[in-house]
């Protein structure tokens, strides 16, 4: 005995090369440059004849293949639970209740039905009560145009009457298992490639490890095979270990202050907790290792540690465009018209609460190089709270440089070639602790970054004290042999307004700058180096807020602090929703 089951003729073959053509598309992209084509074509063969069994003769009949198949090796066997099932022909009898079955003669019409909806005559068989833990089985005729693509009778054990949109329709159900039997796999598993041959790039062959009792794992680099080195610009740097001069004083009657008492500043570095297990040897740099949960975090494994990347934590204010305000805010000063050298400033340490994971709270200065466009080149330094990129919603220290406006250069930290590193106890990212008290003790620390006359490189200097690196002039474009055109000090937040509503998360301490010191979050001690290396007070210094009612600053000079200014805000209150 044999029965009837539908295989591929021309149409057939021709919608499947469609179809091949479809799950490529689908799949390449997901797959990068991982080369699949050999496993989707043995895929395919492989669902091919598990779909069609050998069959004892073949119908060809309007351009489809009828295949005649051993009734005892039909599709229904491969099932695991049917390995030994004997087959049964219509047996149907009453003994009461419970049935085993029923048999019944069914007249065949073509009942005239709407567009989208269906007509039926069949028997059911019921088992159990009407919930959600019902069996049926079913069988019949009905004329289902979505289906079938025709409003003709079809007995429902049977396929007839073929159409391009009905097998159009059926490719398309093949696809969708194909997609999730053979895609889905295939993607998870190049991500995991993706992920592995990532962390190989991020994390370079350690001399020595330690790991703090926050698990923490810090790898000491030689400083010659740290990232920077990957950058095609840099394979012959030779490493600047120390800046040609520093920046010096100019002293005049209105700046020659005294130094900030000690109760009022804590600028000392704090030691790190991987410290407390050990040192890098000389010679050594020290780097956060890049773990597969750090890389989850971001839905780019590619681009990790670039500011697009993550959730757009940072963009440049420009006097000329608010667009961006809905997005990210501002409370800044700047001084512009250049060239300036470099700046120094101290930044008030605080731990702002951020509300989402996709949001940021930051302190910084930047020093920008070119015009508002394509091909701004910009250095940053600051202190930011940054889930999405740390894993913690603690105040961390941080590097960022761009040549081309956040477009496809730069990076955090050493999260990418560019910036490097001479010191062997701090690197870019590190904890900062304590924090700042409200209305008590004040954390500061003071961030000093300027281009050395002789040599072009950006340095960057923590405390007056520690030389964490700089940015080779290489890199750059606008700031390789000019000074800065503009300087921007002060507090951004990344709003994604959640449920439609202002953000929570607070910028500085999360208190206005009228309340002042101790209370509000500050810059003091501001100073620009001009093109003579001197430290000068800015002037002509510009304020921006997006949404006073947010967040707002307030500037000011006295003979301690300086020029400096209190900024910051707690977001949404009953004034800024």
């Amino acid at each position: 005995m044999a029965v009837c089951s539908l295989a591929n003729k021309p149409m057939v073959r021709y919608l499947m090369v469609v179809l091949m053509v479809m799950v490529t598309m689908i799949m390449e992209p997901m797959a990068g440059k991982v080369n699949i084509s050999g496993q989707r074509e043995q895929e395919i063969e492989l669902r091919l004849k598990q779909l069609n069994k050998q069959a004892l003769k073949s119908i060809d009949s309007d351009g489809e293949i009828i295949d005649c198949i051993l009734i005892a090796k039909q599709p229904a066997f491969d099932h695991p639970m049917l390995k030994f099932h004997t087959i049964q022909y219509a047996i149907a009898y009453v003994n009461g209740g419970p049935y085993r079955g029923t048999k019944a003669q069914i007249t065949v019409w073509k009942p005239r039905i709407e567009a989208g909806e269906s007509s039926l005559s069949q028997i059911w068989i019921i088992g159990g009560k009407f919930g959600p833990g019902l069996n049926t089985i079913e069988a019949g005729l009905h004329v289902n145009p979505d289906l079938y693509a025709k409003s003709n009778s079809v007995q429902v054990m049977h396929v007839r009457s073929l159409t391009m949109k009905s097998v159009v329709r059926c490719l398309l159900v093949v696809l969708t298992v194909m997609v999730t039997n053979i895609v889905e796999p295939i993607a998870g598993k190049v991500k995991n490639q993706q992920i592995e041959l990532r962390l190989k790039q991020l994390n370079k062959q350690a001399l020595k490890s330690l790991e703090s009792s926050n698990g923490e794992i810090i790898d000491c680099i030689s400083i010659v095979n740290q990232p920077a080195f990957d950058h095609p610009m840099l394979k012959n740097h030779t490493i600047q270990m120390t800046p040609s001069s520093y920046p010096h004083e100019v002293l005049t009657e209105e700046n020659n202050a005294p130094t900030p008492s000690n109760d009022e500043e804590q600028p000392e570095i704090t030691v790190q907790p991987w410290q407390l297990v050990g040192e890098c040897p000389e010679n050594t740099i020290p780097i956060k290792r890049i773990t597969k949960e750090d890389l989850l975090r971001e839905d780019n494994i590619k681009n990790h540690g670039n500011k697009s990347n993550i959730s757009q934590p940072h963009q440049f204010y420009h006097p000329k465009d608010i667009t961006n305000y809905s997005v990210h805010e501002y409370a800044i000063a700047s001084v512009d018209g250049g060239p300036f050298r470099g700046t120094k400033a101290q930044i008030n340490v605080w731990k702002p609460r951020v509300q989402e994971v996709g949001e940021s709270s930051i302190s910084q200065i930047s020093i920008i190089g070119g015009k508002f466009d394509a091909g701004l080149n910009s250095i940053q330094a600051g202190s930011h709270v940054h889930p999405a990129l740390y894993g913690d919603d603690n105040p961390h220290f941080f590097i960022y440089w761009t040549r081309d406006n956040y477009q496809k250069t730069g990076c955090y930290n050493l999260r990418c070639p560019g910036f490097v590193q001479i010191n062997k106890k701090l690197t870019p990212g590190y904890l900062l602790t304590p924090i700042s008290t409200y209305n008590g003790p004040q954390v500061k620390f003071t961030i000093k970054m300027w281009k050395d006359p002789k040599t072009g490189n950006w340095w960057l200097q923590l405390n007056d004290q520690e030389l964490i690196g700089y940015w080779p002039k290489e890199i750059f474009t606008n700031l390789a042999d000019e000074g800065a055109s503009v300087i921007e000090w002060g507090g951004e937040v990344v709003n994604k307004k959640k449920d439609g509503q202002h953000t929570t998360t607070e910028m500085g301490s999360g208190h206005f700058p009228s309340e002042g010191f101790g209370k509000a979050s500050s810059f003091e001690v501001i100073k620009i180096i001009d093109m003579n290396n001197g430290l000068i007070d800015p002037v002509k210094v510009k304020t921006v807020v997006s949404r006073p009612a947010c967040y707002d600053i307030k500037t000011g000079y006295d003979k301690t602090y300086e020029v400096f200014f209190y900024y910051g805000g707690p977001g949404r209150n009953p004034n800024c929703s």
